[in-house]
C-alpha cells in the first residue's frame, strides 16, 4: 500500500500522513489482544481501546476542521467515508460469528448473541451491553461481539462530532468547546459512579478521550518541542501507556483508568516524530500492524470466544500465544479481502448512493435474523434433544424463591442467608423439609457472614452495595427477633471488606487469612444475633470448564466433554475450592456445623455434573434443582440431621 493510499483513506494529503500514529494503533491493538488472550502482566491491556479513541479524536477532528476551513466539508461525503471504512469489515465479522454461533452455541448463548448482533450492526452495542451486562462480568467472556461496544461509541461520536466542530469553527471557538467538553465528560464520569457500567459504556462519558485527541490537533500545530525534549516527552507518553497496560486492573475505576493512557497517547501524538525513540512507532512492523489494527481488533475476540467454548476450558500458555498470532493472521486476511476492497477504491469506481442503500439493506437483514435468533435461540438445531433442553433451561435451584426475602411452609422457622448460591438450596429444602417454615434472605454477590462488615464493592460493582446492606439488615433483625436456626451459604472467595460503621477496610492476600477472618466474623454473628444452631455450607464444586452442564445438552455440536461428565477432583478449579472448604471447616468447627457439598457431589476421585441424566448445575457454580436436592438429601442423611429437621 502506498503512502498516498494510506493518506487518502482518511481524507488527508500524503504530506500530513503520520506513520507514528499507525505505530500507536499497533500499540493499542496489541495491548487489547494480549489482554484478551490472558497473557500474564497485560491485565490493563483494555486501555488500548482508550488509546484508539484518542487517535480517532485526533484524526477526525483534523479532517473535519481542515475541510471546514477549505469550505469543502460535506456531511454526506464524511459519513460515506466512515461507512466505507468501518461497515463492510464489521458486517463480515458479524456474519462469520453468526455462522459459528449457529453451529456451536447453545440456544441460551445464541439468544444473547442474536440480540447483540442486531445492536452491533446499528451501532448501539454499547447501550445493549450497558443494559444487559458488565464488560468484566464472567458471563461476558462468551459473547463474541462484546468488543463491538467500542465501535458503537466511535460511530455515535461520528454522528455528533462534525456538527459540533462545524458550529464551533464558524464561531472560532472549536478549541475552547473541545476543552469544555473534555472537562464536562470527566466530571460527569466522576459524578455518576453509582452507575459504573453506564460510565464505562456510554458515549458522553468517553467524550473526554476523543476530545483529548481533538485538542492535540491544535497542540501539535502550536507547541514547538525542541528535538531533545521531543525524545523525552515521547518516552514519558509511552511510559504512561505502559504503566496503564501493565498495572491497571478491572477494579481500577473509570474514568481514572482512562486518563493516564489517554494523556500518554496525547504526548505520543505530540512527539511521535522524535528522531530516535520515534522509531519504536515508525518501524515497518509497527506501521504494518497499525494498518491492519481495525481488522485485527474485529476478529481477535470472536476467535478466542469460540475456541474456548469449543474446548470448554481456559487457554493454556501456548494456546494464548497461538491466539495472538491467529488474531494477527486473521486480521490481515480480513483487511485484504474486505477492508481494503471497500476502503481504498477509486472514487470513480463506486456509486455512493447504491453503496449506502446496500449497507442499509444488509444492516436490516442482519438485525432481523439476529432478533429472530434472540427470540427463539433456534432450538430446532438440537433435534431430538430439543424437548429435554426446554424442560431443564429454568432449572436453577432458587428459581421459585423471590429475592430479597421469600418464605415457604409452616412450622419451626429455619432462616437461610447468603448470596445466590444460598438461594439455590431452596428447591432441596422445600422438598425435604416440609415441616419447617423456610425463610430465605438473598442479595446478589452479598456476604452475610459478618454482623457489621460487608463487601467493599468499589465503583465497578457499586450497584450491589445498597441492596446488600438493606437485605442484611432485614435478615439480621428477623434472626434476632425469631431465635431461629440459621444456615449461611455463600460463594466463598476472597473479597475486600469494609465496616458499615467505621468504613475501615480489610484486604486479604491469602485464602488462609480469609478463612480465619470468616470464622471470626461468623462466631461474632452467632453471638450478636443470639443464634443457637448455626450451619455453614461451604463451596460447591464446579463443572471445571467454561460452560455449564446445561450447555452439554444444549450444544448442537459437542467437540469436547470438559464439564460434560464427571470432573476429576484434581481439576485446578475444584481443588482450590475444596482447599478453602477444608480451611473453613477448621475455622468454624468450634461453634457451628460445617457442611461440605463435596461430601455429597463427589467421590474420592471425581465430582459429578449429572444425576439421572439431569445437570447438577445451571452454570459454573449455581446448583440446579437436581443439585440442590442431592446436597440437601445428603445433609439430612448425616448424623447431624437434627440441625435442620427438628
Amino acid at each position: 500500500m502506498t503512502r498516498s493510499a494510506v493518506a487518502e483513506s482518511s481524507g488527508r494529503s500524503a504530506a500530513t500522513y503520520r506513520p507514528d500514529i499507525d505505530g500507536l494503533r499497533a500499540v493499542a491493538v496489541l495491548a487489547v489482544v494480549l489482554f484478551h488472550a490472558g497473557i500474564p502482566s497485560f491485565g490493563g491491556g483494555f486501555v488500548g481501546v482508550d488509546i484508539f479513541f484518542v487517535i480517532s479524536g485526533f484524526l477526525i477532528t483534523r479532517i473535519v476542521r481542515d475541510s471546514v476551513a477549505r469550505g469543502e466539508f460535506s456531511f454526506a461525503r464524511f459519513y460515506l467515508r466512515r461507512i466505507r471504512r468501518l461497515f463492510p469489515a464489521l458486517v463480515a465479522t458479524i456474519v462469520a460469528s453468526f455462522v459459528a454461533a449457529a453451529v456451536f452455541f447453545s440456544p441460551d448463548l445464541l439468544r444473547v448473541f442474536g440480540a447483540s448482533s442486531a445492536a452491533a450492526v446499528f451501532s448501539t452495542a454499547n447501550v445493549y451491553f450497558w443494559l444487559n451486562s458488565g464488560y468484566f462480568d464472567p458471563a461476558s467472556s462468551l459473547n463474541p461481539l462484546l468488543h463491538t461496544w467500542s465501535l458503537s461509541v466511535e460511530e455515535q461520536f461520528y454522528l455528533v462530532w462534525p456538527l459540533i466542530l462545524l458550529v464551533a469553527s464558524r464561531r472560532r471557538a472549536a478549541l475552547p468547546v473541545l476543552v469544555a467538553l473534555m472537562v464536562a465528560s470527566i466530571i460527569g464520569g466522576l459524578l455518576f459512579q453509582t452507575d459504573p457500567s453506564g460510565v464505562f459504556y456510554l458515549m458522553p462519558f468517553r467524550v473526554f478521550e476523543l476530545a483529548i485527541g481533538g485538542i492535540m490537533v491544535w497542540v501539535v500545530e502550536r507547541v514547538i518541542v525542541p528535538p531533545l525534549a521531543r525524545e523525552v516527552v515521547l518516552v514519558i507518553g509511552l511510559a504512561m501507556i505502559g504503566v496503564a497496560v501493565l498495572t491497571f486492573r478491572a477494579a481500577t475505576p473509570f474514568p481514572v483508568n482512562g486518563l493516564v493512557p489517554c494523556l500518554g497517547a496525547g504526548l505520543v501524538i505530540l512527539c511521535g516524530t522524535a528522531h530516535r525513540v520515534g522509531l519504536i512507532l515508525r518501524n515497518r512492523l509497527s506501521v504494518a500492524i497499525g494498518l491492519i489494527s481495525y481488522s485485527v481488533y474485529l476478529v481477535h475476540w470472536p476467535i478466542g470466544v469460540f475456541y474456548q467454548y469449543v474446548v470448554g476450558r481456559e487457554l493454556g500458555d501456548n494456546e494464548r500465544v497461538a491466539m495472538v498470532l491467529l488474531a494477527l493472521a486473521a486480521g490481515l486476511l480480513l483487511n485484504l479481502l474486505v477492508e481494503k476492497r471497500f476502503r481504498y477504491v477509486r472514487p470513480t469506481s463506486w456509486r455512493p448512493r447504491r453503496f449506502a442503500q446496500a449497507c442499509g439493506a444488509v444492516a436490516a437483514v442482519t438485525a432481523v435474523v439476529g432478533l429472530q435468533a434472540a427470540a427463539t435461540g433456534w432450538t430446532w438445531r438440537l433435534g431430538a434433544r430439543e424437548s429435554t433442553y426446554v424442560d431443564i433451561r429454568t432449572f436453577y435451584g432458587g428459581a421459585q424463591c423471590t429475592s430479597p426475602r421469600c418464605e415457604s411452609g409452616a412450622g419451626e422457622p429455619l432462616i437461610v442467608i447468603g448470596d445466590s448460591h444460598a438461594l439455590a438450596y431452596f428447591a432441596g429444602m422445600r422438598r425435604d423439609l416440609p415441616d419447617r417454615r423456610l425463610i430465605f434472605f438473598e442479595s446478589s454477590a452479598c456476604p452475610f457472614f459478618s454482623p457489621d462488615k460487608t463487601r467493599d464493592y468499589g465503583a465497578a460493582l457499586a450497584q450491589y452495595d445498597q441492596p446488600c446492606r438493606s437485605t442484611r439488615r432485614l435478615a439480621f433483625d428477623e434472626i434476632r427477633a425469631s431465635g431461629a436456626d440459621v444456615v449461611v451459604a455463600q460463594n466463598w472467595f476472597r473479597m475486600d471488606m469494609v465496616s458499615e460503621v467505621t468504613t475501615d477496610r480489610w484486604v486479604f492476600t491469602t485464602d488462609a487469612g480469609w478463612a480465619r477472618f470468616v470464622g471470626e466474623e461468623l462466631s461474632q454473628l452467632k453471638a450478636d444475633l443470639g443464634i443457637q444452631t448455626l450451619v455453614v455450607i461451604g463451596n460447591v464444586p464446579t463443572p471445571g470448564g467454561l460452560i455449564s452442564p446445561v450447555d452439554c445438552i444444549a450444544r448442537p455440536v459437542r467437540l469436547n466433554d470438559v464439564g460434560c461428565s464427571a470432573t476429576p477432583r484434581d481439576n485446578p478449579k475444584l481443588a482450590i475450592r475444596a482447599l478453602f472448604n477444608a480451611r473453613l471447616r477448621i475455622s468454624v468447627g468450634p461453634f457451628a456445623w460445617f457442611v461440605d457439598p463435596y461430601d455429597y457431589l463427589c467421590d474420592a476421585s471425581e465430582c459429578a455434573n449429572f444425576r439421572d441424566g439431569l445437570p447438577l448445575y445451571t452454570n459454573e457454580t449455581h446448583l440446579s434443582e437436581s443439585g440442590s436436592t442431592l446436597v440437601v438429601d445428603g445433609i439430612l442423611s448425616t448424623a447431624h440431621d437434627n440441625a435442620l429437621s427438628h
